[in-house]
């Protein structure tokens, strides 16, 4: 099932009760969770599956690779940890492994984009 933010701040309101940010920003579009919101949402199970995919190091704080993954996760939480991003959604987990990894899935999604305009 997709949530919206604001179903999924509705669902976990009760768990929430110190009130602290679930997602590090207000807009509808940006699904990064803070890392009290990763463990309420893993807590209520409101997804069946979490998944976790490795960025390269030298990746995985480029403003480019945090730009991508607002794009690849533009509907669904996720929770970057260091080199490691949690999430949820099985489509993307799909695609993911279909291109070898998460990196390997931004260096496409680049290639497409370039190639698009």
């Amino acid at each position: 099932m997709t949530y919206t933010k604001e179903q999924i701040v509705k669902e976990l309101k009760s768990l929430n009760s110190a009130k602290i940010d679930i997602f590090k920003s207000k807009k509808d579009n940006d699904f990064s969770l803070t890392q009290h919101g990763y463990f309420l949402l893993t807590s209520a199970k409101l997804y069946s599956n979490t998944f976790v995919a490795k960025l390269d190091k030298m990746e995985s704080q480029t403003t480019s690779t945090l730009i991508s993954l607002k794009k690849i996760f533009d509907k669904t939480p996720y929770f970057l940890n260091g080199s490691k991003v949690f999430y949820f959604d099985e489509v993307i987990h799909t695609q993911i492994c279909i291109h070898g990894g998460l990196s390997d899935y931004i260096k496409h999604l680049k290639i497409v984009e370039k190639f698009n305009r």
